[in-house]
């Protein structure tokens, strides 16, 4: 089989793949949608063939993403997969849309300090969320499974009385 480490960085890069169309799809859909608003204030976007590419590239992003989650949560572990894309997601998306729809221009040293230390919240309470998630996991399992039997075997018993 494959080297352990080259399994590890497949699954890991099937939830940032995702995170990363997921992202695109934001940027997309926000152009996708100021180009329509465009059209329905009078200045016909329909008629040009970059507003086509953008919709057909977001509705590829919106299936890829799709396809993209359904193979990470197939092999990844949902602990693994949710937090994982979640930060990648939200900072490629606001990074992406800082830097295409021009948002970082109007940011001073004040913006970019709170807008790091909002990312900086955003990895440590991800970060804290599922570590706190996990600790607890064996003995929920292990809780899931002594019911589970104790179920089966009441089960038992009952079909055994009858």
């Amino acid at each position: 089989g494959a080297p352990a480490w080259r399994v590890r960085a497949f699954k890991l890069a099937l939830p940032a793949l995702g995170a990363l169309i997921a992202a695109l799809a934001i940027n997309f859909g926000k152009a996708v949608s100021e180009m329509f608003i465009a059209t329905f204030s009078g200045d016909n976007q329909l008629d040009q063939a970059l507003t086509w590419a953008f919709v057909a590239a977001f509705a590829f992003c919106l299936v890829s993403q799709i396809r993209f989650i359904d193979m990470s949560l197939r092999v990844n572990d949902a602990l693994l997969h949710v937090p994982l894309f979640y930060v990648i997601w939200n900072v490629m998306a606001m990074v992406g849309g800082g830097v295409v729809f021009g948002e970082f221009d109007r940011f001073g040293p004040a913006s970019y300090a709170a807008f790091f230390c909002g990312v900086l919240v955003l990895f440590l309470g991800v970060y804290f969320i599922s570590y706190h998630a996990s600790s607890g996991r064996g003995e929920r399992e292990k809780g899931h499974q002594e019911a589970a039997a104790a179920a089966g075997g009441a089960k038992a018993e009952t079909e055994a009385e009858a």
